[in-house]
């Protein structure tokens, strides 16, 4: 074994063949989740896809580097553990566990694959570049069926239309966050990725993403315009009128009508029923936990014992009915710290801000503590907390 890697070390070229294969196999993976994840012939594709990355990762890590296991990494294998426990005793939904064990490990293969990259910068613009072709591929598809601006809700030919309006949100943020603080003078280059990530979130007709991506933008905005109120409040204006305008267009009249059913909802001139319903299915949904804090009911726990046939439409609800309050704070302990260690040095990481915050306000509106999306920002959010670790205590990691 040990002169096979140290021929393959001597081969010159190995190096940037694994590292290459690392790219595009990252690359792949983040185009598969919006495209094939949440399809049932071809969910097998991204699993398929992160088994290599692994494979690809490990080895430049042995040859060329050392693997690396940060502490953070094992607090989500920590949270996929602590739920065996409830479904185990309550809901025995063990394919549902599966796939949560599945998602907490790949975190792993991330990690890895970001260390070989070893450019957090690169990476982002590989996320960014990977949801940019699948919103290509999204728009072709609908333009082939002829529904593409028809006025209905698109998207659920690849997942859950909010789903895709997660993927969405996320690529714009990413794509901003470039903009902002890293590559201002290539403004054009990212714009339209942007664009796209915007028509494509539109129309999903997710009202989680119309309020998610206007909270994730005016985050960013107020981190990189901090000291400049008068531009934040002039770029905040301009945001708030650019929205107004596209709702005006004919192609976005659903996510004009049901944000304007679901405001009247809140103030009192009608009722929507589906906020309605998901609202009282969160305060179900933390009546029925209660019962159970410590470890829940498990996998789908709220979907069994409540009678509802659904899961409550709110991740802070759903993990304290499934997972009891321990699995909500494992949940939430990365986004936590992250935001925790950014304040406290009053050094405002614009990326940490604005998606630590971005997954406490979904939590608000969908279930997503199986979701591929969350587990990826996690993902990033672990590699940032690892790197301001080393730069304040040194290496606090453990290397083999």
């Amino acid at each position: 074994m040990m002169k096979l890697l140290s021929k393959l070390q001597n081969f010159k070229k190995m190096k940037k063949i694994l590292f290459f294969s690392i790219v595009f196999l990252l690359f792949f993976y983040v185009f598969s989740l919006p495209s094939f994840s949440d399809r049932v012939k071809l969910n097998y594709i991204s699993y398929a896809v992160i088994i290599l990355l692994g494979v690809s990762s490990l080895l430049y890590l042995i040859l060329y580097s050392k693997i690396s296991f940060d502490v953070s990494l094992f607090i989500m294998p920590a949270f996929a553990t602590w739920a065996l426990v409830g479904t185990i005793l309550y809901s025995h939904q063990f394919r549902a566990w599966l796939t949560l064990i599945l998602l907490s490990l790949t975190i792993f293969v991330l990690y890895w694959a970001f260390l070989c990259i070893n450019d957090f910068c690169k990476t982002i613009q590989i996320v960014v570049g990977a949801l940019f072709c699948f919103s290509i591929y999204f728009i072709i598809h609908y333009l082939a069926k002829g529904v593409l601006f028809s006025g209905a809700r698109i998207g659920d030919d690849f997942a859950n239309v909010n789903t895709i309006g997660a993927y969405m949100t996320i690529g714009i943020g990413a794509a901003l966050y470039l903009i902002m603080f890293k590559f201002r003078k290539l403004f054009l280059f990212f714009i339209v990725p942007i664009l796209f990530f915007f028509v494509i979130g539109f129309l999903t007709g997710s009202k989680t993403f119309v309020i998610c991506t206007f909270i994730l933008i005016i985050v960013l905005l107020f981190v990189r315009l901090k000291k400049h109120k008068i531009v934040f409040l002039i770029s905040l204006v301009a945001l708030i009128g650019a929205a107004f305008g596209l709702l005006q267009l004919p192609m976005l009249a659903t996510i004009k009508t049901r944000l304007l059913i679901m405001l009247g909802t809140f103030f009192g001139s009608n009722s929507d029923t589906s906020t309605t319903t998901r609202a009282l299915w969160q305060l179900y949904a933390v009546t029925l936990g209660s019962g159970n804090l410590l470890v829940g009911y498990g996998s789908n726990g709220f979907n069994i014992y409540s009678g509802v046939g659904s899961y409550s439409h709110g991740n802070f609800a759903e993990v304290i009915c499934n997972f009891g309050l321990p699995g909500l704070f494992l949940f939430y302990s990365i986004p936590f710290y992250c935001l925790f260690v950014t304040i406290k040095k009053r050094e405002f990481h614009p990326f940490v801000i604005a998606f630590g915050i971005y997954l406490f306000i979904t939590g608000f509106f969908s279930v997503n503590y199986y979701g591929k999306a969350v587990f990826l920002i996690i993902s990033l959010l672990i590699l940032l907390i690892s790197r301001e670790r080393e730069k304040q205590y040194g290496k606090v990691s453990f290397l083999y």
